[in-house]
């Protein structure tokens, strides 16, 4: 049975998705041509996978998860660590978070950032602190 993308595929911790279960991909519009692939740890028992062909509504739900996962760290541990990638890709959540409501809503003063970047740009190029 293939899974209907946008519905989540059940996983147990450690599995693998089955072969090919990412290779199928919703059809998209000639002007698309990403995919998004959003793992979150649901419990400790299973997994949910979402396919968007949208990056709006991936950096939507991103940055509404980032917040969640801020708030809880922030009231049971006093605070949230969080490793941000950098590139063009987080763009778009990176923004979001910057704006209403996320702006208000989380304390960002209990928010410890690392920053991380596969393709260690030099100082001073075009692309390097594209998170700024």
């Amino acid at each position: 049975m293939k899974p209907v993308h946008g519905a989540p595929v059940r996983m147990t911790p450690g599995e693998q998705t089955r072969p090919g279960a990412l290779d199928e991909k919703p059809p998209l519009g000639r002007e698309s041509s990403l995919i998004f692939v959003e793992v979150l740890q649901v419990s400790k028992k299973f997994r949910e996978i979402k396919v968007y062909s949208d990056l709006s509504e991936l950096s939507k739900d991103a940055a509404t998860l980032f917040a969640d996962a801020a708030l809880r760290a922030i009231e049971e541990h006093g605070r949230f660590c969080v490793c941000l990638s950098g590139g063009s890709t987080p763009r778009e959540m990176y923004a979001r978070l910057s704006r209403h409501p996320f702006r208000s809503e989380i304390p960002w003063q209990n928010v410890r950032v690392l920053w991380d970047d596969e393709r260690c740009r030099p100082v001073g190029t075009e692309r390097f602190r594209l998170v700024w």
